[in-house]
């Protein structure tokens, strides 16, 4: 039995941290309208977005869908297309009244403040069209620390694969990491879930207690050393041309020295790819020419995703 918890919003609640209060249900892949993708013959733009490798900085490129590289716009940020029209990823920092921890010389706790996200899709007008991350703002007792992150990872066409991290000291013995991921379909503003999907999820649970077994020097007990890795995220993965592939993030239980902090405390994780692509995404596996002329050309930014209207 696995004896941590992958953090939901619910568990975000449970311990401590602001969770999402309203969140849209989890859907079925083929549901909601596609956005057009690159086997369409029709004259249109590629909005393409990109990470630069050093710093972190977003940018998307508007780029003629036909013929060789022709770049006709840019800007800072996320934005995709839709079929209901371009929608721009936006993370706002926002505080949160937290109670603060009795001190051990035994004086009081004092008020402080911390940091949680709100993730959003706005529209050309600047409109909120989708709540993507929204955190309960009310205030947290018996917390002294809690600073909450959102990051898009990447994404295929209207998919995006969202990370979200926190920090949450409450007033126990230590701090603790806690992680979360979802897959939001930016077509029908509701999540999906790929893991009831996935054809060989076993099998790459064993591929990643392999690897796991392989570099863990902490020798674990026979049960621990037993437990099979639950799923954590899904990873779109492009190459220097823009070719895609989908990896999957297992996570197992570890003590919390032996965290590899690369999931919430108390776990190690592998990542391995699962030579696997959902129907609805493999219109975005191989690029269109001039995504990849793109990419050959600014060697500095790294792709996130792009979209075609």
């Amino acid at each position: 039995m696995l004896r941590f918890v992958i953090v939901s919003a619910v568990a975000l609640v449970a311990f401590g941290c602001a969770g999402r209060t309203s969140v849209a249900p989890t859907v079925n892949l083929q549901s909601g309208a596609q956005a057009r993708s690159s086997d369409s013959s029709e004259q249109g733009e590629i909005l393409l977005w990109v990470r630069k490798v050093e710093g972190g900085q977003t940018r998307t490129y508007r780029l003629a869908a036909e013929g060789s590289l022709k770049v006709l716009g840019q800007q800072d940020g996320i934005v995709l297309a839709t079929s209901q029209g371009e929608l721009a990823w936006q993370a706002k920092d926002q505080e949160i009244d937290l109670s603060g921890c009795e001190h051990v010389d035994g004086s009081p706790a004092e008020p402080r403040k911390g940091s949680v996200v709100a993730a959003l899709l706005l529209n050309k007008g600047g409109q909120v069209v989708q709540k993507v991350v929204e955190p309960n703002l009310s205030a947290e007792n018996d917390v002294d620390d809690l600073q909450h992150h959102v990051n898009l990872v990447g994404s295929i066409g209207p998919y995006l694969f969202i990370h979200e991290s926190s920090y949450v000291y409450a007033c126990g013995a230590h701090g603790n990491e806690m992680d979360a991921a979802m897959i939001w379909d930016a077509e029908s503003g509701k999540t999906i879930d790929l893991w009831a999907q996935l054809p060989n999820k076993d099998k790459l649970a064993a591929e990643a207690k392999r690897v796991l077994d392989s570099a863990d020097d902490s020798q674990p007990t026979e049960d621990e050393d037993s437990a099979k890795p639950e799923p954590a995220q899904f990873i779109p993965v492009y190459g220097d041309r823009g070719a895609l592939r989908l990896d999957a993030q297992f996570a197992r239980w570890a003590c919390y020295a032996c965290g590899d902090h690369e999931w919430s405390s108390y776990t190690r994780s592998a990542v391995v790819p699962t030579n696997w692509m959902p129907e609805k995404m493999r219109a975005w596996v191989t690029p269109p020419i001039a995504v990849k002329e793109f990419l050959a050309a600014h060697q500095e930014w790294r792709l996130g995703g792009w979209t075609k209207r």
